[in-house]
């Protein structure tokens, strides 16, 4: 590769000559500038980007920070951030916290000291901590997060408690009754939302929500959630399960298979993302598709506003229903018997 010291050599002047002219100083001669970039255009010098971000006080790199790549919602959430920033010329610094507090902030520092000019921080579980740290930043930065955040903070979610809502409305519109909720315990930001969505469904049909329907996994891997919990689900008499996210819902889906749970004619379970896998599980998956391939495109233009120091404001998605075939109605409850009275 061609540096601006081969240049140099060839054009008889000082490196720096060289730099001043390749960057249009005027303190280099017309003569002599023309001389050097003839030189640079022969030799096939590329100025390399770290010297162009130089000039400019710009890095064009993005830092992407993400709790975990065992999500594939959050993954195709990426895959948006992506595609985005490669289309208008920017590279993406990526780094993931395994939800550790600590680590989040170590990797906001690292992002600060390699200037990178926005930070998209995705499903954190910790934001909400950050307040006086988003101000102290001075660095462009969006939050893909359910949670409420300072107001200095953009914000691009899905509308998770809507989507809550319309995941148990569905099974309450087949006459399911016993519904209950799969959850996770390593999700508390986003699953507030999505419990409090479930429970308001059942309330507003008269419904008094059971707790012993909801059921929290307690392992980090959330298809082995799924799969453990199906034997209790039946042993409570649910007749429904609206689960966390597609994962668990497919880890049910295999669970009731092993138990010889017949899903939906015992078991209607439905899941929330449409996840690629959703809709070839077995029985395929009925589910609330968030958009995030949408959401994650939505979340660089808007850092890219924000940088620009252009006006932009947080966004909301909403989810959309998709059924498939793993939810049928509800137990029918049995016709009254008429008695007759002889005499």
């Amino acid at each position: 590769m061609v540096s601006i010291y081969d240049i140099a050599r060839a054009a008889n002047v000082s490196p720096s000559t060289v730099s001043r002219a390749l960057q249009g100083n005027t303190r280099v001669g017309t003569a002599t500038t023309a001389r050097i970039l003839a030189i640079a255009h022969e030799l096939g010098y590329v100025p390399s980007s770290a010297a162009r971000n130089l000039s400019t006080q710009r890095s064009n790199t993005i830092a992407v920070i993400l709790s975990s790549i065992a999500d594939p919602a959050i993954g195709t959430v990426v895959d948006g951030i992506e595609r985005q920033a490669a289309r208008l010329g920017y590279d993406i610094l990526l780094a993931i916290s395994h939800n550790q507090t600590g680590r989040e902030q170590e990797i906001i520092a690292t992002a600060r000291q390699r200037r990178v000019d926005g930070i998209v921080l995705i499903a954190s579980q910790m934001a909400a901590r950050y307040n006086q740290l988003f101000d102290d930043l001075h660095i462009p930065t969006v939050v893909i997060s359910e949670q409420e955040l300072h107001d200095n903070v953009l914000v691009v979610r899905a509308d998770d408690y809507a989507s809550a809502q319309l995941a148990t409305n569905h099974l309450l519109d087949l006459g399911h009754i016993r519904i209950g909720y799969l959850g996770v315990h390593d999700r508390p930001a986003s699953q507030k939302p999505r419990v409090a969505g479930y429970y308001d469904a059942l309330t507003a049909r008269g419904i008094i929500p059971d707790p012993e329907l909801v059921l929290i996994g307690n392992r980090a891997d959330h298809l082995a959630n799924g799969y453990a919990a199906a034997p209790a689900f039946v042993q409570r008499r649910a007749t429904a399960v609206f689960c966390y996210n597609d994962s668990s819902a497919i880890g049910l889906l295999s669970g009731c298979r092993h138990h010889g749970i017949t899903v939906p004619e015992q078991l209607s379970v439905v899941g929330f993302d449409d996840i690629d896998m959703a809709q070839y599980s077995t029985p395929p998956l009925t589910t609330l598709r968030q958009p995030r391939m949408a959401i994650g495109e939505a979340a660089l233009k808007t850092l890219l506003l924000r940088m620009q120091e252009q006006s932009t404001e947080s966004l909301t998605f909403p989810g959309e229903l998709i059924i498939r075939k793993s939810t049928a109605p509800g137990p029918q409850k049995p016709e009254p018997k008429v008695v007759k009275l002889l005499g």
